[in-house]
């Protein structure tokens, strides 16, 4: 399973214009999976961030 989104940021809570995100999840078994998350941040005064999050759900 993969999910591409993109969205404009409400810059009353957040100081960035846009953040996009790209996110997997690859299923061993149907309780665990392994999830990988990118995200890059485009904040005003051409600044950037770049995150990437590895996650592990482990299922008995």
């Amino acid at each position: 399973m993969a999910k591409l989104e993109r969205y404009e940021a409400d810059t009353a809570v957040s100081d960035s214009e846009m953040i996009y995100t790209v996110g997997g999840a690859y299923y061993i078994t149907p309780k665990t999976r392994i999830m990988l998350n990118y995200a890059h941040f485009s904040y005003e005064k051409s600044v950037s961030v770049n995150e990437l999050w590895a996650m592990s759900q482990i299922g008995f």
